[in-house]
């Protein structure tokens, strides 16, 4: 999957975006909610050493409870992380969505300056019920991004936040009007995944990659029985990490990696609960096949 060239850009990306699986980081984050840009940078690196590919500022990365200082010194410090360890050529896919049409070209050019590679872009939510099902209003806010981005866009659709309208359909209208291409998640799904527990057990996500998209490429039927067995163990996990919420992930990534790697969320997220550090501790079983890998 490739993005296209953009006038605005000079020529194409200096990273490829390479088929893969990518994980949108959380934002580590001190007791008194301050950025920890020293648990980001091994974070960031231990994802890359194991293959995972890098998204940040999404919504596991609270994107929208950071000031805009903050993202940059997000993007930064993860660019000078990689390129420290040896990982100049793995790009960055960083989400550059604001309040507005406005605030978002103007945060993709932010984010080009701190070293983002491609950007992910979501339509704001917070006028959801003005815009309704509003789909020109949906259409304009992309058109108008997608033909001022500094970065190739990727097209974020969150059904449960966005519009019920924004439908796969809608991106075909939308490519052609921007001077940059779209790449968006229409894919096959063994080109690309991106998963939040990828931040937990990297290496069992990667593995699952390598050998379903061996199986389907060469139909061994070992590969395909090893790979139903990832995927299973894979989806329990990622049931208990959906149902522990960023807080969890936080907390998982405390107790199973290293003390502080996630810390906590920001405030109006709720921090980990009882029933959260149950939740987590269900975790165990593959962070112990992950410990294996």
């Amino acid at each position: 999957m490739t993005a296209q060239t953009n006038g605005n850009s000079n020529g194409t990306p200096s990273r490829k975006f390479e088929n893969g699986v990518y994980t949108p980081l959380t934002t580590p984050m001190t007791e008194d909610e301050q950025v920890d840009i020293a648990a980001l940078r091994k974070q960031v690196v231990r994802l890359a050493n194991a293959g995972m590919g890098i998204v940040l500022l999404g919504t596991n990365g609270e994107a929208s409870h950071l000031m805009d200082h903050e993202r940059e010194s997000v993007i930064k410090a993860s660019r000078e992380a990689l390129d420290s360890a040896g990982h100049q050529n793995v790009p960055l896919l960083v989400g550059t969505g604001g309040g507005s049409a406005k605030h978002t070209i103007a945060l993709a050019e932010q984010a080009k300056a701190a070293g983002a590679d491609y950007s992910i872009v979501i339509c704001p939510g917070y006028f959801a019920f003005a815009m309704g099902s509003n789909k020109d209003a949906v259409k304009g806010f992309f058109k108008e991004v997608l033909d001022h981005s500094v970065l190739p866009v990727m097209i974020y659709n969150f059904p449960d936040i966005m519009y019920p309208g924004m439908a796969v359909g809608m991106t075909g209208s939308i490519t052609g009007t921007g001077t940059w291409g779209l790449f968006a998640f229409q894919t096959k799904l063994r080109d690309l995944s991106s998963v939040r527990k990828g931040n937990i057990i990297p290496k069992t996500m990667v593995k699952l990659y390598n050998v379903g998209k061996r199986a389907i490429d060469t139909g061994d039927r070992e590969a395909k029985d090893e790979a139903l067995d990832l995927h299973r163990r894979v989806a329990a996990a990622d049931w208990i990490v959906v149902k522990a919420g960023i807080s969890g992930t936080k907390l998982a990534l405390d107790t199973f990696v290293e003390k502080g790697l996630g810390g906590v969320p920001r405030k109006p997220l709720p921090r980990a609960t009882e029933d959260t550090v149950k939740l987590v501790e269900d975790l165990r079983p593959f962070w112990e096949y992950e410990s294996t890998l």
